[in-house]
């Protein structure tokens, strides 16, 4: 029953993370030497679900430069704690999720 438990916990967060970093690369999309915006619309979009992005790593960069034509890129790094830490050799898994979208 727990790892059934804790594999919906899992692939609710995984869900959170992965729409949680779409919406930051549609951010970065207006302005990708927002930083501070950018993180904040994921931090924004990921409230509500039950998912804490506070210890989260949340990296936003320009893999071809920054500019008009050219890709943003969000990525989160979550660590996530099974329930089921007794059965699992480690208890902790760091879920990363990255979104990638291309400024107007």
């Amino acid at each position: 029953t727990f790892g059934v438990l804790d594999m919906g916990r899992l692939f609710h967060a995984a869900i959170t993370i992965t729409n949680a970093a779409r919406e930051g690369a549609r951010a970065g999309t207006f302005d990708p030497n927002d930083v501070p915006g950018i993180i904040a619309a994921v931090q924004v979009e990921a409230q509500g679900s039950g998912i804490d992005l506070s210890s989260s790593t949340i990296a936003v960069s320009c893999p071809q430069g920054c500019g008009s034509g050219l890709a943003v890129r969000v990525t989160i790094s979550y660590p996530f704690q099974f329930i089921m830490g007794l059965v699992f050799p480690d208890p902790n898994l760091a879920l990363v999720r990255s979104a990638e979208m291309m400024a107007p």
